[in-house]
């Protein structure tokens, strides 16, 4: 299934890496933010055996009006 979402910017696109991990770390965003922040936290996630979900919530990245 392709993903049509037309986010503001690459780092904005929700983050689901599996490592086949029964344990899955979630990275939620703050007011303003993207799962782009959890970029620079994905190796460390990965190399302590979890996966790694960071979804992008409701409103965030695309365009002004959805917020």
């Amino acid at each position: 299934m392709e993903n049509k979402t037309a986010y503001a910017s690459e780092v904005c696109a929700p983050i689901m890496i599996e490592n086949g991990s029964r344990e899955v770390c979630l990275c939620v965003h703050g007011f303003c933010g993207s799962p782009g922040f959890y970029i620079q936290y994905e190796n460390m996630i990965r190399n302590a055996g979890y996966d790694l979900c960071a979804p992008l919530l409701s409103g965030h990245g695309t365009k002004p009006d959805d917020l």
